[in-house]
């Protein structure tokens, strides 16, 4: 009897411990590894010397449907693995989004944006040449939390959001 429940009690322990790295990897495949910058300021330098390859990455996946694709299959909008794209996108545009994060390391992926973090908060950079009012809300809400908003040419607005207490993101 006590051998029975020995081995009813080990399965189980087993069943476990394969659930919990399944989750895991599960959770590996969706997120990428979070690249933190040391300051904000070094995200807004890196941004401002090389603004035509954002200007690239926008143009070229504004419109791309892989944004609803990826949607539609996963059911979430918080676009954080751009690896989760490749189905969606030809050879040639996954190795563009594949060499843009190995060179800028976004966190967030958008249509018109990219979120990156820091050490010291985190920046957001949104191209939205014609200002809609979703972007106007988003400034609008940035600057009551504490945020500064700059605009750059060609559109790109730089929402700097400082170390918050409150964002576990932000803290070392």
């Amino acid at each position: 009897m006590i051998k029975k429940h020995k081995v009813i009690f080990t399965l189980i322990v087993l069943i476990v411990i394969i659930l919990i790295i399944g989750g895991i990897q599960f959770h590996k495949s969706r997120y990428q590894d979070l690249y933190i910058y040391d300051t904000n300021d070094t995200i807004i330098e890196l941004f401002e010397h090389n603004i035509k390859d954002f200007n690239d990455y926008v143009d070229r996946f504004k419109n791309h449907t892989m944004w609803d694709s990826y949607y539609e299959k996963t059911g979430d909008s918080d676009f954080v693995n751009y690896k989760g794209f490749k189905k969606y996108t030809t050879d040639e545009e996954f190795q563009f989004l594949d060499s843009f994060y190995q060179k800028y390391h976004p966190t967030f992926w958008g249509r018109k944006s990219l979120g990156f973090y820091a050490k010291s908060g985190h920046v957001r950079l949104i191209k939205d040449e014609e200002l809609m009012t979703k972007t106007q809300m988003d400034i609008k809400k940035a600057k009551e939390s504490g945020a500064t908003v700059e605009n750059y040419d060609y559109g790109w607005i730089c929402i700097v959001y400082p170390r918050s207490e409150m964002n576990s993101m932000d803290k070392d």
